[in-house]
């Protein structure tokens, strides 16, 4: 596979000495960097180019990426795949994408309510560092280490046509991004269609599917707010988790110094994103209320049926998490813990 590279900027280290500009040290180590977002994305200028370009500042351009955006490398649910086979060192690995191998790392994605999408986020990041519950139930296992995380704002209810209440979602088609979504679909009277974020437009102007699950910032970036008619913008039907991972054999071939650049980027980069992300909702807002995207005010039953759905939903997945001898419960309480 030879892919059409798209490199990232380098970084030149400057140092001043007797006056005069020491000579810039030469790249040492680079990267491969894959994910399946579109140029421009705001997960990329709010997460991974800031997290590329800080390690290369931290590493005064010893340690560099090559970025392959866009599925340039392999599909979004391939993404683990391609880190294991060594295609890429560096991947967004989507846990709903790929619920059948990281089923405890949804935990981050349940509906606990919180509306503050950083509030998970530092849950989340809290318990996949090595030596956390979520870690030594799931990560260790697959031997891959997260570098750094973001959640997306929460996902809201969006509807190609107007509607006026959770009635009449019954009968219809929406979209999740897999996991505990099916479930809040299915619950609503709904069917859950899963397709890639890549699909969204064409299926969601077809037809093919009648509404989303989805953060409102994710609109814009695939020009669903084009099709969209009504949206809940105040709910919390469960999140969505970014992360970027590599192996952990990849990350042991790496220097000391070079995994320690990438930890203080991550975890910078990791409470930098989220709070980028989250200020930029508001704008969003704005720009699907000029697009003719109105908000679906929901009746004070429907909030309680979704606080009903919500706590149901987050008690199913632990015990079944458990029933099928993994530490759901643990990583629960370990998650709700770390978001005090």
């Amino acid at each position: 596979m030879t892919p059409n590279a798209f490199h990232g900027a380098r970084f030149l280290l400057a140092a001043l000495g007797a006056g005069l500009a020491a000579p810039a040290l030469a790249q040492e180590t680079t990267l491969r960097v894959a994910d399946s977002f579109p140029s421009g994305h705001y997960v990329y200028t709010a997460a991974t180019q800031p997290f590329m370009d800080r390690v290369s500042e931290l590493s005064g351009g010893r340690l560099g990426f090559e970025y392959y955006p866009a599925q340039q490398l392999g599909k979004a649910k391939e993404m683990l795949e391609l880190i294991n086979g060594q295609v890429a060192d560096v991947a967004y690995v989507a846990p709903s994408y790929i619920s059948d191998k990281l089923p405890l790392a949804a935990v981050g994605e349940l509906p606990l309510g919180y509306s503050d999408p950083c509030v998970g986020t530092r849950a989340f990041w809290a318990v996949s560092r090595p030596g956390a519950a979520l870690h030594n139930a799931e990560l260790k296992q697959l031997g891959i280490r997260i570098l750094f995380a973001t959640m997306l704002p929460p996902n809201q209810l969006v509807t190609a046509d107007p509607i006026e209440g959770l009635d009449d979602i019954a009968g219809t088609k929406i979209r999740t991004s897999g996991g505990t979504k099916d479930q809040f679909v299915n619950e609503l009277g709904a069917a859950p269609i899963h397709t890639t974020a890549t699909e969204l437009y064409e299926a969601f102007s077809r037809g093919t599917i009648d509404g989303l699950l989805i953060p409102l910032t994710s609109l814009p970036p695939y020009d669903l707010h084009t099709i969209a008619k009504n949206a809940t913008y105040d709910q919390n039907l469960g999140g969505f988790t970014i992360t970027y991972a590599m192996t952990e054999a990849r990350w042991q071939d790496l220097s000391a110094q070079e995994r320690g650049w990438l930890e203080q980027a991550g975890s910078e980069i990791t409470e930098q994103a989220c709070a980028t992300i989250a200020a930029n909702t508001a704008g969003v807002i704005a720009e699907l209320e000029q697009a003719g995207v109105s908000q679906l005010a929901l009746s004070q039953d429907d909030r309680a049926r979704i606080d009903a759905i919500s706590d149901r939903i987050a008690r199913d997945w632990a015990q079944q998490q458990d029933g099928r001898g993994l530490a759901g419960s643990k990583v629960l309480e370990a998650f709700k813990d770390a978001m005090q």
